[in-house]
């Protein structure tokens, strides 16, 4: 490799020491880098288009999996290869630490590297019939309450058959790779994170028969949130990509979840197993 863009959260890297490194140590063994300051929001990253050369062979991004998520979702449909530079807690997508950060680049201008896919969802929100959002997500969808203490009451079907109705106050759409998030925290299964499949977690379910639902990769879950009798919750509820993007909904409207046509693709250099980092991430 010899084309970089480097994705830089700047609350990690506030003076910018380690963005200068990265780009001079690249620079002085024959390579190009674009340096970008991330925005941390969606709407002020959607302000800001970033227009990476078109000969672009890698985006490394400074920060955590959070840094990473948003330069994958960002990347998308460019299917340039994302590595992760760790600059915060141990994580389970940013894997390379300070201490390795020279070495691995070595390895990269050598392109000595695994490539590995992750599986991406999408999410389609209908507001009487109509598409009205789409967007994608590496580690989870997540329908959720806004307001007052109140249940969404929404039915889920899978592949046009009905699964069940839930009042629970959300739930988590998760990939494998998500599973180690939000998943994690409400209770659902983890996952190796290059399998293909979707994992249905409700939040606070109302009913003692509500359990996670791990759907294969290739169905579609549809959702349809019925109206509410309770006149102390009507600020209704949203559904968040990745944690980030937040689109308001309405009673009545369908949102479908489903496998999208493109993975995105992550630079292995580590020989740690998933099975070792959740060992050491369970200690």
């Amino acid at each position: 490799m010899k084309n970089f863009g480097l994705f830089v959260n700047r609350s990690k890297d506030v003076d910018g020491k380690i963005t200068n490194a990265i780009r001079a140590y690249l620079e002085e063994h024959g390579a190009k880098c674009f340096a970008y300051d991330m925005p941390a929001s969606y709407e002020e990253r959607q302000k800001v288009k970033v227009a990476l050369p078109e000969d672009t062979e890698c985006v490394i991004t400074l920060g955590g999996d959070g840094t990473l998520i948003q330069a994958a979702r960002d990347m998308y449909l460019r299917d340039i290869p994302v590595m992760g530079v760790n600059l915060g807690h141990l994580g389970f997508l940013a894997e390379i630490d300070k201490d390795r950060l020279l070495p691995s680049l070595d390895r990269l201008l050598k392109d000595d590297y695994e490539i590995e896919e992750r599986m991406l969802i999408q999410g389609v929100i209908l507001h009487d019939g109509k598409e009205v959002m789409t967007d994608i997500a590496l580690n989870d969808i997540v329908l959720n309450r806004v307001g007052h203490m109140h249940v969404i009451d929404f039915d889920v079907y899978v592949n046009g058959a009905y699964l069940m109705n839930y009042r629970a106050d959300g739930m988590i759409f998760s990939t494998a790779t998500g599973s180690t998030a939000y998943n994690l925290s409400a209770g659902g299964p983890l996952v190796v994170p290059t399998a293909q499949l979707m994992v249905m977690t409700p939040i606070c379910a109302h009913a003692l028969n509500a359990r996670c639902v791990i759907i294969d990769a290739f169905s579609t879950i549809e959702v349809r949130i019925k109206p509410s009798t309770n006149a102390s919750s009507k600020e209704g509820c949203v559904l968040a990509y990745d944690g980030n993007h937040m689109v308001d909904l309405n009673e009545d409207d369908v949102i479908r979840v489903s496998r999208f046509e493109k993975p995105t693709r992550l630079i292995k250099l580590s020989q740690t197993s998933f099975i070792e980092l959740l060992r050491k991430k369970m200690q």
